[in-house]
Parts: structure tokens; sequence; C-alpha cells
């Protein structure tokens, strides 16, 4: 099963619990004819977060999530962390950090 697909709208951060995910950069196995050859997951285990980009610009996913065994996700949903880093500005900083590490000019 997929989380989520390439080209769907980034919306979420999510915390893997239990389980085990893979995540596979580029076009979905089942919206293209033949897989590449170069194709390599990542695996995501227990306690990892993924996906976090979406949290600084929406925008889409650039791959897709499969579940390789029954999990339990956590899903943090962007429009809500940004309210509530608006009730606490002394943490945006920390988070508005993090953020850059993904924009290198």
């Amino acid at each position: 099963q997929h989380l989520f697909s390439d080209g769907d709208r980034a919306q979420a951060m999510y915390f893997l619990l239990h389980g085990r995910l893979q995540y596979f950069q580029g076009a979905n196995p089942d919206e293209v004819e033949e897989m590449p050859t170069d194709q390599e997951p990542r695996p995501v285990r227990e306690r990892e977060w993924f996906s976090e980009i979406a949290l600084f610009s929406g925008g889409e996913h650039y791959g897709w999530m499969e579940a390789v065994t029954s999990c339990t996700v956590l899903k943090l949903d962007a429009t809500q962390m940004l309210d509530v880093l608006r009730l606490y500005p002394s943490s945006a900083w920390l988070t508005a950090e993090y953020a850059t590490s993904f924009v290198r000019l």
C-alpha cells in the first residue's frame, strides 16, 4: 500500500511509529510501464520521520512511499503545525533553521 505518490500534494509530515516503509524517488510504478533499473528504495524504520519538507514548502512529492509491513504512522498536518508555531514563536526559529537546510542558494 502507498502512503503517497509522486505528484501528490505534500501537506503533512509523518512519523513511523511501528513497521517498515520504503521511499522511492521518482514515478510510482503503477503509473509507468517499466520501473527504472537504478531505482533504489530508501528504508524508513520505526521512530523515523519523513516528508518534513511539506511543513516548509508545500508543493508536491517527488517520489512515493510504500509499506513493507503493517505500519502505524502519525500524520502532522502542515497547516496545523504552522498554527502551533504562531502560538510559540520562540520555537519557530529552530524550525526555520532546519528548513534552511533544504534551501541552499
